[in-house]
């Protein structure tokens, strides 16, 4: 579905729509479908064109690398409110698998600015925008039909969650804050923990983590980046 002769807002290379013959269809990326359209649901070819959680390295490789992600997604999620329905709920994360966990942390919580007492940004659809909101400040995210967790610090100084289980998962924020928002070292059960990822494996039967969070981006989490499924 990738046509890498569509260009958009000086980016190259956009998922479109193919007639059955398997031709594509010219679409304009920035034009947002409505919501029950047959060519792109609740979302527009931008958001799509980021949404491909089974298959990163490749999508990166096709957009044109890391740098060239990392500038796109950048663009992306500067000029939109980027999580107004749940096929963009991933991306303020992906900078992740360009190993910057920390712009991750950045868009994260500017992304979570767009939430307020009286407003979500987008369609709620029974808890989905609260889940999103607790994720973002809990510190790390869930890829949907993966183990997999992105992680970038939590933003509360303790946090205590009583699984069904009976297990617990408690996370520990040394110096979290509204400033300090980048991870400079974390531990898993008194362990370091160096990659900016977790397996459910890491969570299911209860843990403890201690974050020291800083107001400086580091270069943790930068050496690797979050496994991807190879279909």
């Amino acid at each position: 579905m990738w046509d890498d002769s569509v260009v958009s807002e000086g980016f190259k290379g956009f998922i479109q729509a193919k007639d059955s013959a398997g031709r594509f269809v010219a679409i304009d990326p920035n034009e947002h479908a409505h919501p029950f359209s047959l060519i792109f649901y609740e979302g527009d070819s931008w958001t799509y064109s980021f949404y491909a959680p089974h298959q990163m390295p490749r999508l990166i490789e096709m957009i044109g690398g890391e740098e060239t992600f990392i500038k796109r997604l950048e663009h992306y999620v500067a000029n939109r409110i980027e999580i107004y329905n749940e096929p963009s709920f991933l991306t303020p994360f992906l900078f992740h698998y360009a190993r910057r966990p920390d712009l991750t942390s950045f868009h994260a919580r500017k992304t979570a600015s767009n939430f307020t007492i009286r407003n979500y940004p987008g369609d709620e659809d029974s808890g989905a925008m609260s889940s999103w909101f607790i994720f973002s400040r809990l510190g790390f995210y869930p890829v949907a039909g993966q183990d997999l967790y992105l992680v970038f610090g939590p933003r509360y100084r303790k946090v205590t969650i009583q699984m069904e289980n009976g297990k617990k998962i408690v996370i520990n924020g040394t110096n979290a804050s509204e400033d300090n928002l980048y991870v400079k070292s974390a531990k898993r059960n008194g362990k370091a923990l160096q990659q900016a990822w977790l397996r459910h494996a890491d969570l299911k039967n209860g843990a403890v983590f201690t974050f020291q969070m800083s107001p400086v981006a580091t270069d943790r989490g930068t050496k690797s980046a979050p496994p991807s499924p190879k279909f």
